[in-house]
Order: C-alpha cells, then structure tokens, then sequence
C-alpha cells in the first residue's frame, strides 16, 4: 500500500506601499524613510521564493511576513469569474520577532498590497520562475484588526487578522460621477471625455477600444497616482493589464447613457457581462501573455455544448497579449483532472429553475433609433425558421412538459458593422444598413442565448471539497475521473484555496453545466452501470 505524501509550503509578502513615519495626515509622501513603523531595516531580507525587485523595491518596503504564520493560521484566497471582487484572509500569530519592534498589527495599512503564493507539492516549483511557488492572490489590505483572548487553560493568544481584496478593488473605489462642486479631477471629466460630450467621435465606441481607454486613461492612472501618493519610497505597484478576447462589437456610448457609479459598473453596463461575457481580474506569473502581474480579462463564457463538449462561443485572439487561446487560454484547455481520490465532499444538483423556451433580447441602447423596430419585433412569429426564438420541439425545454418560460436579457452592444447608433442619422442607405446590421447582431445574441440555455435541466450545479490543489482557478474546467467510463467535467466559477499552515489545505470550487448526469447516460447505452464503473478508479492528475 502506497500513501501519498504531500509537502505544502507558503510564501507570503507585505508590499508596504503606504510608508508611514506619522500619524499626522499632513506629512508630505515623499518624507517616509520607507521603514515602516514598529519594524527594523535590519530585519530578514525577502527569500529567495518571493518575487523579483522592482526598480524602486527594497528590503525596506517588501516584507516577508510568513514568519508569523503559526499554529491556527488560517489563509483563505477566493477568486470567482462572476462576483465583483477577489478575497483574502489571513491570521498571523502576533509575536516581537524578526526585527518587529511593535505589534504585528502596526506594520499593515490598508491599501498595502499583500502578495501570496503557495502550492500543494512545493518542489515541483523548486526550479521554475525563479523558484517562486505560483501566485495566488495579489491584493490589498482593507481592514486589519488584532484580537487578545485567553484559553481555558490560561493561555494568552494575541492574533492579527489582515482582509482585503485583489486589483479588482480599484475598480470600486474610483466613482464616476458629475456634480458642480466636484474638483474636475475627481469626477473623472476630463479623463474620460464621453461623459461630458456628445460628438460624432463618441457616438459608438468598439468595445475592445472602450476597455483599453477605461484601462489607460483612469484605472493604470490612478494607480500610478496612489504610488505616488503613498510614498516616493513604496513599493511598486504594477498596472492592470488587459486580455482581451472577445470579438469586437459596437457600443453606444453618449451624454446621459451611464448614470453614475464605479468603474465596475462602468464595465457591467456596456460589455455584456453576465449572460454572454466575463471580465475578471486574473493574477499571473510571467509567460507567453506578458509579465507577471494583474490582468484583466475580458472573454465569452466559455460554455460547452452539452453534446458537442466545443466551445458554444468563438474566441478570437487576444488582442493585447497576442496569445492564441487555442493553444494556453482557451475554456477547453484550461481543465484541471482528478480522481475520486481527491475529493473530500461533492454535492451535485440539477433544477428546473432556469428552464426557458422563450428567449428574447433586447438593446435598450440601440432599439430607440429606428422607428419601424416595433414593427420588425411583431413580424417575428412568423419567422420560425429564421429566429427560433420559441423552441417548441427540444425535448429539454418542451413547452408541453415544462410549460410556458420566458428568459429575457439586454445586450448594451451592437453590430461591428454599424456606423453610428443610428440616433439623428438621415433616412438613407447608411440607415437603413445599419437597421440591417443591428437586427442580425440581436437575432445572432438570441440565438447564442437558446445555444447558452437549451440544456440548464441536464448540466448539474454544486460543491466541491478537494485536497488541495494550486491548479483549480476560477474560469476552470475541473474534470472529476468518476470511473473508466466517466470522466465529466464541472465548470469552476468560484474558487476558495483555504491553507493552513503546519495543518491542511483544501480547496473549495463552486461549480455549474457539471456534466456528470449526461455521462451516466452515455455509459448506461453502452450497457455499463455508471454506479459500478465509478469504484474503478483510472487515477487522476
């Protein structure tokens, strides 16, 4: 009998972007010695498992802080491709050590940038990127806390808690808004002009040059203005790049057409994330995309065919890290295989919930500026064979059997080939071509809705609990290896890495379009019982 032994290890660093020296708020940035409070420059200096200096690092501002990770240490890194923002918590033991001079809880400040790396088998990375382990999280602080309890058995316990959020946090905090006694610096005006006016330059906007002036012209700016505004002497903070694979499409981007919030809402707004594309912040090391760093990444859902198991989306090139997803970022590359041996907990559901047979799109932003569109949207029932946005006779969605449902969503975007968003243009050829583009793109996004949706009553949704794995990210494909004869695959939208150091690590994944329940059915044709077939194990990765 063999018994597999894994060997974790963690690496954790404080990137003190905030350098203070006071707690005076008007001290000058570029006074900080970049000698945090409470701590010495003489203290230990970075391993050699931490991430490479930038040209202003230095001992002084990149602390390495796994030192204080002890018994009942708890690290939690959780990414997800749908909520706004990625987490992290860790307690730290708060101990006088490693040239601390004061409590633990002094050496943190929120908005310092905390970067974590860890792997379940170490070794495996003793000789890649430098011997770093593979990045986890890059984040920064928002709140830290200190908690002083007393044991039953008389022992004192002093632990530092430090929360934050990834890069994506800086999408929440810069607000857009417009109001007369607002500096024009802070409402973003003068940054972002589309707000202000309304010309033929910002009538529509491709969304791939949309996402790239947000990116250039307020996200990476003001990062670089909190760099500056920390301390002269703070660490690095690297710009969010972009990757970006979503084919072009046209926005409508004019006076009045966005209300006012964050930047995340900004984004939601106009690229169709939700039910057709994903934007997330993704933390990478070095490779064919680019250098280490944040990356946005903006792509279709990268949904499967039920039957098919091909993308149900095209995924163009990216046009900013010049990868070919085919090959490195692709949904069907990006799957991660275990076996039942890894699996600690797995609960599995199917639901007629989100059932529909009746799908509609609408474009709010465009459906104003041509007049007979009414007119066109009545005509539709007659146009079965062309725009089967009724679907009467898939079995998976039978009106007979699941009665009448409607699934209606919005699409902010429009045709590549528009010209304009049809908003004042004269009655002509350029308009009625444009009206023309404008109700292919909207029968095209129905049908992509059906192709999404037709088959929500045999993918499953669920939980998993696994041992540990660095691999398992989310906006990966987890293929569980159920057996000889089934091995399905379960889409990871949210993932949890819980590490506990000198303890265990897990890793929690959230999951739907789980196929498990299609691949019993394809193994009960070939008269093979999936239940016997699952307790012969293949052996996974």
């Amino acid at each position: 009998m063999q018994v597999k032994i894994r060997k974790p290890n963690i690496k954790i660093l404080l990137h003190k972007v905030v350098t203070r020296t006071s707690a005076a708020g008007n001290v000058s940035s570029g006074t900080g010695s970049g000698a945090p409070m409470g701590f010495s420059t003489n203290s230990i200096a970075p391993s050699t498992l931490s991430a490479p200096l930038g040209q202003s690092d230095s001992t002084a501002n990149i602390v390495d802080v796994t030192p204080w990770l002890g018994e009942g240490s708890v690290v939690h890194v959780q990414k997800s491709v749908r909520d706004s923002a990625g987490a992290f918590s860790i307690d730290f033991v708060d101990q006088v050590t490693n040239g601390l001079t004061d409590t633990l809880s002094a050496l943190f400040e929120p908005n310092d940038m905390i970067e974590i790396r860890f792997a379940s088998d170490a070794y495996k990375y003793a000789g890649a990127q430098g011997q770093k382990l593979p990045i986890m999280m890059r984040g920064f602080v928002s709140k830290v806390s200190r908690s002083q309890t007393m044991s039953a058995d008389g022992k004192p316990r002093r632990t530092v808690h430090v929360m934050g959020h990834d890069y994506h946090k800086i999408l929440q905090i810069i607000q857009i808004f417009n109001m007369p006694s607002t500096p024009e610096a802070a409402n973003l005006i003068s940054s972002f002009p589309m707000f202000s006016k309304y010309g033929p330059a910002f009538n529509v906007l491709k969304s791939t040059e949309f996402l790239l002036t947000v990116f250039g012209q307020i996200v990476n700016k003001y990062i670089s203005g909190m760099q500056v505004a920390g301390a002269t002497s703070g660490a690095a903070l690297a710009e969010i790049a972009s990757d970006i694979q979503v084919p072009d499409a046209l926005m409508s981007v004019q006076l009045g057409a966005f209300n006012g919030g964050n930047v995340q809402e900004l984004l939601q707004e106009y690229l169709d994330v939700g039910p057709f594309n994903e934007f997330f912040i993704e933390d990478r090391d070095a490779g064919t995309w680019g250098p280490a760093g944040p990356y946005a990444v903006y792509r279709p859902i990268p949904a499967l065919g039920a039957a098919t198991r091909m993308p149900l989306q095209p995924i163009q090139n990216s046009v900013t890290t010049g990868v070919d997803p085919a090959s490195s970022l692709a949904p069907w590359a990006n799957v991660v295989q275990i076996d039942l041996s890894s699996i600690i907990s797995l609960t599995s559901d199917r639901s007629d919930a989100n059932v529909a047979n009746l799908y509609w799109v609408d474009a709010p932003r465009f459906n104003m500026n041509y007049g007979p569109l009414t007119m066109e949207y009545a005509t539709y029932a007659a146009q079965q064979g062309a725009v089967p946005f009724y679907l009467t006779g898939y079995q998976n969605v039978n009106p007979l059997l699941y009665g009448l449902r409607k699934m209606e969503v919005h699409t902010q975007q429009g045709a590549p080939t528009e010209t304009d968003s049809g908003n004042g243009t004269a009655a002509g050829a350029q308009r009625y071509a444009n009206k023309d583009s404008f109700l292919s793109w909207i029968d095209n996004r129905r049908n992509l809705l059906i192709a999404l949706n037709q088959d929500n009553v045999v993918f499953e949704s669920g939980d998993m609990r696994l041992m540990g794995h660095e691999k398992i990210r989310a906006g990966t494909y987890v293929q569980v290896n159920y057996g000889n004869q089934i091995q399905s695959l379960h889409y990871a939208h949210s993932v949890t890495h819980v590490y506990e150091p000198f303890g265990s690590y897990f890793t929690e994944v959230s999951f739907d379009r789980g196929t498990n329940f299609i691949d019993r059915i394809t193994a009960n044709k070939s008269g093979v019982s999936p239940y016997y077939s699952e307790m012969i194990q293949p052996g996974g990765q």
